[in-house]
C-alpha cells in the first residue's frame, strides 16, 4: 500500500471517533433517532469521516462539497435541512436521522448488535434493523 494511502487510512481511523461523538451527542439530545438500518447508519458516518479528512469538516455525504466555505457551512452534520427532511419524509437526506414514527415504524434487532456503538457504552445508540427492513434511499418507487 503506498504511503499517502496508508497515511490517508490513518487519518481516517483517528477521525473516526470524533465524528462517532458527535452524531452519538446529537442524537442523545433526543429529537430523533439513528436509522434503525445499520448499514445505512455506517455508510454516512464513512462519508462524514472521509469528508472531515478530506475537506476538514464533517459535511454531509450526501450533498456536494463545492469548496465555497459559505456555502458548504449549510452542509455540515447535522445539515439545517434535515429538520425540513425528516417532517416531510420521516428520514434525512442521507439517512443517519430519523423521527421516532419513522423508528418506530421499522422492526429492529437488539442495540448491541449495532455496528458504531454498543449498548453498554452508549445506552441511546440505534437498534440494528431486521435484515429486510425498507431503506427509503434505496428503495424503488413502484
Amino acid at each position: 500500500m503506498p504511503a499517502a494511502e496508508r497515511d490517508e487510512e490513518q487519518q481516517l481511523a483517528e477521525a473516526r471517533p470524533r465524528v462517532e461523538r458527535t452524531v452519538h451527542r446529537y442524537v442523545e439530545r433526543g429529537r430523533y433517532l439513528f436509522n434503525p438500518d445499520p448499514v445505512t447508519v455506517e455508510h454516512v458516518i464513512a462519508g462524514l469521516v472521509r469528508n472531515l479528512v478530506r475537506h476538514g469538516r464533517a459535511y454531509c455525504p450526501c450533498r456536494e462539497v463545492a469548496g465555497d466555505p459559505e456555502q458548504d457551512r449549510k452542509n455540515i452534520c447535522p445539515c439545517p435541512q434535515h429538520h425540513a427532511d425528516i417532517a416531510r419524509d420521516g428520514v434525512c437526506e442521507c439517512g443517519i436521522f430519523v423521527s421516532k414514527q419513522y423508528a418506530k415504524a421499522h422492526p429492529t434487532a437488539p442495540a448491541e448488535a449495532h455496528p458504531t456503538a454498543p449498548a453498554e457504552a452508549h445506552p441511546t445508540a440505534p437498534a440494528q434493523a431486521h435484515p429486510t427492513a425498507p431503506n427509503p434511499h434505496t428503495q424503488k418507487e413502484a
